[in-house]
């Protein structure tokens, strides 16, 4: 299972790619739980997904278990504890996550490196957001991806493109 902790109330890339995630990672048959605001408008977006468990929370509700690191959450702290990867989606709640840092990952929608210099792993959402990281960090030894979120999600029964009936000449 994979865990996305989120306090974004907005439409948009935040919020699109919770949905492109849990989407792909249906296609691998993995389990999405995602700790949202009560008022995020994508969680109507998020619920017809059959992969996805939504634990909707007021935002400061949020904050709150985060800064205690879930102590008053048996379900959250269990479901940190036994998930395969930690997908926080705020640059400034990565330090309340230490003790996770072998399945912890940053997501940085916006390409700012506020809060990417830790032992995490930093997820970019485009390759000139990760090539400016490493403009900026050239020796830094965290690991570093680009997972982009612009999926193609067009209704197939299988995830692989159909076979040609025809070969392909090159000239």
């Amino acid at each position: 299972m994979i865990v996305s902790i989120t306090t974004n109330r907005e439409e948009g890339g935040l919020a699109s790619s919770l949905v492109s995630y849990s989407k792909a990672l249906k296609m691998i048959d993995e389990n999405h739980l995602i700790l949202i605001p009560e008022t995020a408008p994508i969680i109507k977006n998020l619920e017809i997904l059959d992969n996805v468990e939504i634990i909707r929370a007021g935002k400061t509700s949020i904050v709150f278990h985060i800064v205690t690191r879930f102590y008053l959450s048996k379900r959250l702290k269990d479901a940190l504890s036994e998930c395969d990867l930690i997908l926080v989606h705020n640059a400034r709640f990565m330090k309340h996550f230490k003790r996770f840092k072998h399945k912890l990952a940053y997501v940085n929608h916006s390409g700012k490196l506020r809060g990417t210099v830790h032992e995490a792993f930093n997820v970019f959402i485009t390759s000139a957001g990760l090539k400016k990281f490493l403009e900026v960090y050239p020796n830094h030894k965290s690991k570093n991806k680009v997972i982009c979120h612009g999926f193609d999600f067009a209704e197939s029964s299988s995830p692989l493109p159909p076979k040609l009936s025809h070969s392909l000449k090159v000239v």
